[in-house]
């Protein structure tokens, strides 16, 4: 599916240890290991160790753990193991919603 509206929600990683979460609609719940957040298709869960949120503004905030390699082991379409998602510093993925992904 393409969003022509650009209000769907877009997770891209920066680095093998960040996540920039866009067009989302508030924080529901947070944790150093599991955060919520809501969308205007759903609900996103994101997974990880030692999470902390910064740059959080309007519909866009920052992810800092874990989490990057457990989002895409978990919701990618190409099931490859967890350590198969790493990346280095300046790389990252795009997750769309349906599970299709580029590297960055």
């Amino acid at each position: 599916l393409e969003d022509i509206s650009g209000k769907a929600p877009r997770t891209t990683s920066i680095g093998s240890r960040q996540l920039l979460v866009e067009n989302h609609t508030g924080v529901i719940s947070f944790s150093d290991c599991e955060i919520h957040l809501n969308t205007r298709c759903g609900i996103i869960r994101i997974l990880g160790k030692d999470l902390s949120l910064t740059d959080v503004r309007r519909g866009a905030l920052i992810v800092h753990g874990g989490t990057i390699m457990a989002i895409m082991e978990r919701y990618a379409v190409s099931k490859r193991s967890y350590y198969d998602f790493q990346v280095k510093n300046g790389e990252g993925y795009i997750l769309l919603d349906d599970g299709h992904y580029e590297k960055l």
